[in-house]
């Protein structure tokens, strides 16, 4: 059961708010345009453009390279070599999207051609496309590593360098060490010559005042947001701004006045940060508000409709996202063939691996109200593998080299209960070809990833059928077996065709289903269970294994001769090594019948070495034996599992400790009661 929650302290969350909000008061700073030039000649990266400020917030959470077993290929057959923990700690399995979105980031912060065009994420839905924009204006939010300037009172948060004259900007990029790129808004040139203006003539740009701002999303600084509405509805003004029509229609001021059209469209808000475009390529969108987006990515600059004003500068960062169907109907309408051109997209698929999927699932779990009948239960070990599994399977087509889907997940996630990187056949898989292949198709929605059911699917799947059960005790892997069976047959979107391989990838008649790999998962993790509470067999077995070898090797050898002789203490003859043994274990290690007597000698080699040494060699630090050892020992384990889990058997004591024993194991691998009675019942079916 979920831990009793702790309860807040109203007092100290208000006193903490009230000290936030002291220091960040101490921390705004308002100064003059000509200090403000001190403070760039310091620090030139005070006056950074807006992807060189997204570049470094994530480049500061730092990077780790991924290690060549757990790299994928991307749909350019790139292989992704490193992940970026600004991403990586909130995002699951979405390296090869981070990955391409850095890239062309880098591309924008260096002022590059890829970077002047248009950046679209790309997938289906519930894949993480927003959680993506979301996270980048949480980290701009958060962004304290310097202080962000604009000039006080515009009403678009620009940059104050856009004060210097043209005739002077050169010079001064040349002591600053910064490019200075674009010229003031309508209204603070307004101010800067009215309000800044002598008597004489001399505008004195170095006396506009500057401030400081933290962005944010609610507060609209530096941040905003789009989504494009219905057809009728949709307006341009929606991004540039709206008509102020108390002064346009003031016959004493008119369209030429600076506070004509009012500076409010999302993209002003985004000034400095990031413009978010949602579902950018909804049908029926007006190509006019596309065209904006690129004129921000390519110029920098945007056109107020209507107005008279110039091309206003703009220093903003512009995502957009939209789901597979929006982005089919506009990659094929021909008339947005200019668009295409200047659309960087990257797929946004859903995860691949079912450790990314479990990762996916607790997030979700933890940061999701409606979820919280799975927040209160207790989760069995298995069950959301099981679910995992089921998800990835959904999500990769059959090969013939791999025809089965759930194997094919299995082999992407590498697990030690899987088959490690070999099909049915035997034959060794290259894992990197079958990555590369499964997202080599032209048609961005048949690549692996980009289809199957959602996470956010699954979850509401196992969330209602513990609420349909009445009970918040335990999910097992057998109520999420059951819960997925009809989970999707009236939900929208999915079509008869799905719904009939979503039930085979369940419940497969040749045995490659989920089902069938849960049977084998259960045997297997109960007879670890076992083994765990008898780990005394293992050991004994070990023993008997280097007693066994020792005396081989000593009647093996043809020059150290004069060494004692083990006698058979019944037959007093002299002792010969139990082969079959022996063999009944090398042949779990892999080894041929002339690679086993090679092995042999190196192992008695080894532990002569480590004892010398004074170490230790034994069962708990030997792997490769230690292994072996507990594949025979499951095997021949197996009559006696069974007994165990045989009600009528348990009159016997031994057995009855033994199945005590199994239990307590069992409860120390995470399981509870409800979890380990139907573990067991399931285990009685499959082996009785």
């Amino acid at each position: 059961m979920a831990s009793k929650k702790k309860k807040l302290d109203i007092d100290q969350v208000i006193e903490m708010d009230r000290k936030r909000k002291r220091e960040r008061s101490k921390r705004h700073q308002q100064i003059i345009f000509k200090e403000y030039l001190d403070l760039v000649r310091v620090d030139p990266l005070i006056a950074e453009l807006s992807p060189s400020r997204l570049f470094s917030i994530i480049m500061d959470a730092g990077m780790e390279i991924i290690p060549p077993e757990e790299r994928f290929i991307d749909d350019r057959g790139i292989e992704i070599d490193k992940k970026y923990r600004f991403f990586s700690d909130k995002l699951f399995g979405v390296e090869a999207s981070t990955y391409r979105f850095m890239e062309w980031l880098t591309s924008a912060k260096d002022n590059q051609p890829i970077g002047k065009m248009i950046c679209v994420l790309v997938g289906p839905t519930a894949s993480g496309k927003s959680s993506f924009a979301s996270r980048l204006k949480t980290g701009l939010e958060n962004f304290d590593k310097r202080k962000v300037y604009c000039i006080k009172g515009c009403p678009k948060l620009e940059e104050p360098l856009h004060l210097l004259p043209r005739s002077k900007r050169e010079e001064f990029q040349k002591d600053l060490g910064v490019k200075i790129k674009g010229d003031l808004c309508p209204v603070c040139r307004y101010r800067l010559l009215h309000e800044f203006k002598d008597a004489d003539g001399v505008v004195r740009w170095w006396d506009v005042p500057v401030e400081t701002f933290t962005f944010s999303i609610q507060g609209k600084r530096g941040i905003g947001s789009f989504e494009p509405s219905d057809e009728k509805s949709q307006s341009v003004t929606d991004l540039v701004g709206k008509e102020n029509v108390a002064v346009t229609s003031n016959p004493n001021r008119g369209y030429d006045d600076p506070f004509a059209f009012s500076l409010s469209g999302e993209i002003e808000k985004g000034e400095k940060g990031i413009v978010e475009g949602r579902e950018i390529f909804k049908k029926g969108i007006d190509e006019r508000l596309l065209w904006v987006f690129i004129n921000v990515a390519e110029e920098g600059e945007i056109k107020v409709q209507g107005s008279n004003f110039p091309h206003i500068s703009t220093d903003v960062v512009v995502l957009g996202h939209c789901n597979i169907v929006g982005f089919k109907d506009f990659a094929s309408n021909q008339a947005h063939e200019a668009l295409h051109d200047r659309t960087f997209v990257i797929p946004f698929p859903y995860p691949l691996r079912v450790k990314d999927e479990i990762k996916v699932y607790r997030k979700l779990m933890n940061q999701d109200v409606e979820l919280k009948n799975l927040k209160e239960c207790h989760i069995a070990p298995g069950a959301l593998e099981v679910a995992a599994l089921f998800a990835i399977a959904t999500r990769v087509n059959p090969t013939t080299e791999c025809p089965s889907r759930v194997q094919k997940a299995k082999i992407y996630d590498q697990q030690e209960i899987q088959l490690k990187g070999k099909n049915k056949g035997g034959k060794i898989v290259n894992l990197q070809a079958m990555l590369s292949d499964g997202q080599s198709d032209h048609d961005i929605s048949k690549r692996e990833g980009m289809f199957g059911v959602s996470s956010r699917d699954i979850m509401t799947a196992l969330n209602t059928a513990v609420a349909r059960e009445g009970e918040t005790g335990c999910l097992t892997p057998n109520k999420v077996i059951r819960a997925l069976m009809g989970a999707f047959k009236y939900r929208m979107g999915y079509t008869p065709e799905e719904l009939s391989l979503f039930k085979e990838v369940l419940v497969s008649e040749d045995g490659e289903g989920v089902t069938s790999e849960y049977n084998s998962w259960i045997v297997e993790r109960v007879s670890h269970a076992f083994l765990g509470a008898h780990s005394d067999f293992g050991r004994e077995m070990f023993e008997k294994y280097i007693e066994e070898a020792s005396l081989w090797r000593k009647t093996k050898r043809k020059y150290a001769l004069g060494a004692p002789v083990d006698l058979d203490p019944i037959t007093k003859k002299p002792r010969e090594s139990n082969l079959k043994y022996l063999e009944s274990i090398e042949v779990r290690m892999g080894l041929s019948s002339s690679e086993a007597e090679t092995a042999r000698g190196e192992i008695l080699e080894l532990r002569g070495e480590l004892l010398a040494r004074g170490k230790e060699f034994s069962y708990d630090n030997y792997p490769p034996l230690k292994e072996a050892i507990n594949t025979k020992l499951m095997e021949d384990c197996r009559p006696m599992l069974t007994m165990m889990i045989n009600s009528d058997r348990l009159k016997n004591p031994e057995i009855k400790k033994r199945s005590a024993d199994l239990i307590d194991s069992m409860k120390a691998m995470g399981h509870c009661d409800i979890c380990i009675k139907e573990a067991l019942e399931d285990v009685k079916k499959i082996l009785v």
